[in-house]
């Protein structure tokens, strides 16, 4: 318990931070939608490859799709 106490008292800035952002954030996280034609594309694109399982192959509508690589959509 004491370790614990320790790292949040050690990185206690950065967790400020990161709960800061997060309600500044996530409260408007999906308000606006997808306005630019390629972002549901891209959207649809990682949608397929976590329901595939296959991180390294994009699909789009069940055919392999290598416009971007896979990092892009990760």
């Amino acid at each position: 318990m004491k370790n614990m106490k320790d790292w949040i008292v050690k990185n206690r800035y950065g967790l400020s931070v990161a709960l800061v952002a997060a309600m500044i954030l996530l409260p408007f996280l999906g308000a606006v939608p997808l306005m630019d034609p390629d972002e549901p594309v891209y959207g649809e694109t990682a949608k397929e490859m976590l329901l595939a399982g296959d991180w390294l192959s994009p699909r789009i509508f069940g055919q392999y799709w290598y416009d971007k690589p896979p990092l892009f959509y990760w």
